[in-house]
């Protein structure tokens, strides 16, 4: 069940995609790598010690991939979450990121929008709790793409979200929507990158409480 102390929200919906290979890969949330500690399944090359990022099938290219991963560690290094341990540890906001072909549903089977937004709710939430145990300040932002479902979709903890709303959420999204309306490797990595530097800039802002 999902808790109080998450804010889900759906952010953009895509038209549904082919699968060009006609082989269609499916992960089930459960068995989708943690690129904290699974970094080569997750595509990552072996001399990267850990990593927030995972795109596994490689839905978009490397070089993007490193450039993502670069700007979260540059998030959480000169951001500051809310809580002691942050402010003590001068860390701030975890942002991860999953990429992927197709999620794996868990509760729907159809293919209506309402139920891919459902699915994609439910699945991000269990993802987060796999990756993010770490996140005791309830800081973690979670992006989730799931290409051939047409979804792009973030889920913010409690803390993340006193900075990043899910007001600002679904304006960025749908300013950075032309990126994902297609199956463009390129424009994809463009597009979350996009999305990750304005996270950041929203992040990075000082406290106002």
């Amino acid at each position: 069940m999902i808790t109080e102390m998450y804010s889900c929200c759906i952010l953009l919906m895509v038209s549904l995609l082919s699968v060009c290979s006609g082989i269609e890969t499916q992960w089930k949330v459960q068995e989708f790598p943690n690129p904290i500690y699974q970094v080569e399944d997750c595509g990552r090359s072996a001399d990267v010690e850990k990593s927030w990022i995972c795109d596994p099938n490689k839905v978009i290219s490397e070089q993007d991939v490193n450039d993502i991963s670069d700007k979260l560690v540059e998030i959480y290094t000169n951001s500051r979450c809310n809580c002691a341990m942050c402010i003590n540890n001068r860390t701030g906001y975890v942002v991860m990121v999953a990429i992927m072909p197709k999620m794996y549903r868990i509760i729907n089977a159809s293919n209506s929008m309402s139920d891919i937004i459902q699915d994609a709710r439910v699945y991000s939430y269990y993802l987060s709790m796999y990756w993010g145990s770490f996140a005791t300040c309830k800081q973690l932002v979670l992006l989730l793409v799931s290409r051939d479902d047409g979804v792009v979709y973030t889920l913010t903890q409690m803390d993340a979200r006193r900075k990043l709303t899910d007001e600002m959420i679904t304006k960025i999204t749908l300013d950075n929507q032309k990126y994902f309306d297609g199956n463009d490797r390129v424009k994809m990595g463009q597009g979350i990158k996009s999305m990750i530097n304005k996270y950041g800039e929203l992040l990075r802002k000082p406290s106002t409480e």
